[in-house]
């Protein structure tokens, strides 16, 4: 494992300080493995009762406003998510990130039948509005949070979840959107017991990323362990050659063990580093995209690397089997329906 840091412009390879070791109790509360997965959307837009025939889904925010009802907003967003079995959840939140500070308004969320088109979502097609599921006011904080577990639990083997956000404010209030690369996220807390935990711990006692592939078209996951918790690092996907190709805020979630999927955008079959920077710590991943068999689509590749990494295939059926624990088809709840 190596640590990076800054000097100048470029990078530099050292030794990693003593590994950081698990606490039990934040790890396995009352015999439960605690892992937190962390969803973009595959679609978000607004909808504007003035422009009722427009769609906003290419914008990097999305806008929420009250009144007046001629100028009224909605902001609309999807989540895909297949095979996380409900049983395993034990807290749902979303999280979305405010361009505007105008504070007092009060956010509405609802949840929806209608999935999200980017395109086509307008005013004059715009789904019934559904009951309320939480309620925040707008505050100089650079996010809000809303308590949607009931609803998530409720919805999460139909594998798309929607969300409405209205206001009763007389101003827009601007939201990120996942086209500003600091995407509204879906964090699912899942609760898994099983005896892999005890294998874990020799191998998860060191912080680490890893990128792991994704059941959706376009997207990734990273497996981020051991990093201090809180606040925010920088994301950056890079050539093998060490060129930046892009860069994005990335929160820190309060967990030993997190998956983030996350889009890689536009990337051409390759080798690439997933470096996450935070303070002076980063942590990185080697990887490859390849297109599926006979299709044009791009999925992460990392067993071709694990031939030619020690360490990294053991690193990498660990990865797999925790995520297997939460798939929907190997839980015994699932094989009862």
């Amino acid at each position: 494992m190596s640590l990076l840091v800054f000097k100048g412009l470029h990078l530099v390879a050292q030794d990693l300080p003593q590994p950081i070791e698990f606490a039990a109790a934040s790890t396995t509360e009352g015999g439960c493995f605690r892992s937190i997965f962390v969803e973009s959307p595959v679609a978000d837009t607004y909808i504007a009762s003035e422009y009722d025939t427009s769609s906003f889904g290419a914008e990097k925010t999305v806008k929420v406003r009250g009144l007046p009802d001629r100028k009224r907003m909605h902001a609309m967003l999807s989540y895909e998510i297949h095979h996380l079995d409900p049983n395993y959840l034990k807290k749902a939140f979303l999280k979305v990130f405010t361009a505007t500070k105008n504070r007092g308004y009060r956010l509405e969320l609802s949840g929806m039948n209608d999935r999200v088109n980017e395109s086509h979502s307008n005013w004059k097609n715009k789904p019934v509005d559904g009951n309320i599921l939480d309620q925040q006011s707008v505050t100089d904080a650079p996010f809000i949070q809303f308590d949607v577990t009931d609803y998530v639990r409720g919805h999460l083997k139909d594998g798309f979840i929607n969300f409405n956000l209205q206001s009763d404010g007389k101003k827009a209030i601007e939201i990120a959107s996942r086209e500003s690369g600091l995407s509204p996220e879906l964090i699912l807390e899942m609760c898994t017991y099983s005896d892999i935990l005890s294998m874990k711990e020799e191998k998860m006692k060191e912080c680490f990323l890893k990128v792991l592939p994704s059941v959706l078209d376009g997207k990734f996951t990273i497996q981020l362990v051991g990093m201090p918790e809180g606040g925010f690092g920088d994301l950056m996907l890079m050539t093998e050659q060490g060129n930046i190709l892009f860069q994005v805020p990335f929160s820190i979630q309060d967990a030993d063990v997190s998956y983030h999927t996350l889009d890689f955008n536009n990337l051409l079959p390759g080798t690439y580093w997933a470096v996450l920077r935070k303070g002076r710590i980063m942590v990185k991943d080697r990887f490859q995209l390849r297109p599926e068999s006979g299709t044009t689509h791009l999925r992460v590749a990392t067993e071709i690397l694990a031939e030619h990494e020690p360490g990294l295939k053991i690193l990498q059926e660990i990865n797999l089997q925790t995520l297997s624990l939460l798939y929907s088809e190997l839980c015994s709840s699932k094989s009862q329906e």
